[in-house]
């Protein structure tokens, strides 16, 4: 209520009843106030309390908050919330395309074609470049695209080597 205001909320009486836990059960599930709403258990005697230390290693498995809500069957918020809670770093959408798209490049000798280094990434290997002197360019974009077009077979060799995806 702190957070959208006391004014977007509303109560009513959605019923009268002589077992009001089993209604209350029924109510939440019906709803969706567990899984997508601000019930924090599933109703009735509460004993579906949230497992922090479940959703805390089921994130650090998976890596991603709707996944861990899905596979424990709770709110993305209540995931969120339990993860800021605990100072648990949680991965940005641009951080996983990051990983994702990072791929391990060989630098390789132009002659033999022997490998000399792998990088666990195209900026490892350009900072790698200029760091050795290996280069008189400072430009890590222009180091990187360089590297890129030959890993694509759009040149033959940069900075006088011979670049490959592994």
């Amino acid at each position: 209520m702190r957070k959208y205001g006391i004014e977007h909320f509303h109560l009513s009486l959605l019923e009268e009843t002589d077992n009001p836990n089993e209604r209350e059960c029924y109510w939440i599930e019906l709803l969706g106030s567990f899984k997508n709403g601000y019930n924090a258990t599933i109703g009735g005697d509460g004993k579906k309390y949230l497992d922090y230390d479940l959703i805390i290693s089921t994130y650090n498995e998976v890596k991603n908050c709707k996944e861990v809500a899905r596979i424990l069957n709770i709110s993305v918020d209540s995931v969120y919330k339990i993860l800021h809670q605990k100072s648990i770093h949680i991965i940005t959408c641009q951080e996983v395309n990051k990983l994702l798209s990072q791929k391990i490049v060989g630098m390789y000798d132009l002659k033999t074609k022997q490998l000399l280094k792998s990088f666990a990434c195209l900026n490892d290997a350009s900072k790698y470049l200029v760091d050795n002197n290996l280069t008189k360019a400072k430009d890590l974009r222009g180091i990187t695209s360089h590297i890129t077009h030959v890993c694509t077979n759009k040149r033959k060799s940069a900075y006088g080597y011979f670049w490959k995806y592994l």
